[in-house]
């Protein structure tokens, strides 16, 4: 299965410092690469890189942003003078599970801020049907709580599962749990367990003392579109509080469903418009659309779930998926008290570096929306089908 992985950074990278950027969840940049890696759960090939910015470098100063791999720079792109996008269509490399992976940006001649950044990237599996969703955690783990982790844009843990759930958009299953922690683990153990519609699954790995990974490569369990999905940490240490990465493979009932979340811990205000990226790494609602938009590479968006809670009667959130700044015919709209709503019905066709966020609308009536998060379908058909359509091959 060929999966196409759009993300953006929340915070802009230094003009003078080389920094790393977790592919998945986090907000911020470190200059240890160590702590924010992602850790991948299923083995393929990562290929055509796409990198946009939202203000040229300028003079002879350039950005070069690379993929790493288990500490090696394997996919490289150079944005230099007045462009503000690159591309590798050309190179590849291939990721096993159990691989680390991480984003490096890398300035030269002090360019100019860069206002925003985004980039996608595919991953197409060596086993039929198969994606990775993975998420990184900057956040250390507190001891002996419950840490529960989402796989929507908050980088942040939090001891309620409805305040970070995701909810699903599409069927499919979830299965070969990956963990991995920056610092080993002293004197105790870190348990991760796959959480599905509050309760736990049978999908659980533990990290045993003094080590940094673990994996569950033999339990699964099945979702329908509108379920929930999170991972629960718990970290029985009294002295270690570590950050930790995790992995998933997600298989769609349809081939070439990928699935893509958005959402963050937070609460919008009546009468508020504002934006969110649907990246791994994007950070809290704004009302400045082009820091929160994500790169895309030629696909279909589709099946659009939006949910939030506490939404007073009579109050309305409705989120719409833009694409370049206009919105898309996916739009859909929640009436309080309800949480949820969708559009199943509606189809979106993207080209390489078109620019996707969601955009949610509160109604004038009093009352807030908590726990503002949406899903979507990318679509990439097979093979012969791409070739009929026309489509990014």
């Amino acid at each position: 299965m060929r999966s196409i992985i759009p993300t953006s950074l929340a915070a802009l990278p230094s003009r003078t410092t080389v920094e790393y950027y977790t592919i998945s969840g986090g907000a911020n940049a470190v200059t240890t690469a160590s702590q924010i890696n992602v850790i991948w759960p299923i083995s393929g090939t990562i290929d055509y890189f796409l990198v946009n910015l939202g203000a040229a470098p300028g003079g002879f100063t350039s950005w070069t942003f690379n993929l790493i791999k288990n500490g090696i720079t394997s996919l490289s792109v150079t944005i230099s003078n007045t462009a503000t996008s690159g591309s590798n269509k050309t190179q590849s490399f291939h990721i096993a599970a159990g691989d680390t992976l991480v984003f490096q940006s890398s300035p030269s001649g002090t360019p100019a801020g860069a206002v925003s950044v985004s980039y996608a990237f595919r991953f197409t599996s060596d086993n039929y049907n198969q994606s990775s969703l993975v998420h990184s955690n900057q956040q250390q783990l507190t001891a002996g709580i419950n840490n529960f982790c989402a796989f929507s844009g908050d980088p942040q843990t939090n001891p309620t599962y409805g305040n970070v759930d995701s909810v699903i958009p599409t069927a499919g299953s979830f299965s070969n749990l990956y963990i991995l922690l920056d610092t080993a683990s002293v004197g105790n153990t870190f348990t991760a367990t796959v959480y599905k519609n509050s309760l736990a699954t049978s999908i659980v790995a533990t990290v045993p003392s003094g080590g940094t990974t673990a994996s569950d490569t033999t339990h699964s369990v099945s979702v329908s579109a509108g379920d929930t999905i999170g991972i629960r940490v718990v970290n029985n240490s009294a002295s270690s509080t570590p950050r930790i990465t995790t992995g998933l493979c997600w298989s769609p009932t349809q081939d070439g469903e990928y699935i893509i979340f958005t959402g963050q811990n937070t609460t919008l205000a009546q009468n508020t418009t504002a934006y969110n990226s649907f990246a791994p790494g994007s950070g809290a609602w704004t009302a400045t659309e082009s820091t929160r938009t994500s790169t895309l590479i030629a696909c279909q968006l589709k099946k659009f779930y939006l949910a939030g809670s506490n939404i007073t009667s009579g109050q309305t959130f409705t989120g719409n998926i833009r694409v370049n700044s206009l919105t898309s015919s996916l739009t859909t709209t929640i009436t309080g008290p309800a949480t949820t709503n969708n559009d199943s019905t509606d189809i979106v066709s993207t080209h390489d570096n078109d620019l996707l966020d969601l955009q949610g609308i509160t109604s004038a009536t009093t009352g807030t929306v908590s726990q503002p998060k949406g899903s979507l379908v990318v679509f990439t058909p097979p093979l012969k089908l791409r070739k009929l359509m026309g489509i990014g091959l």
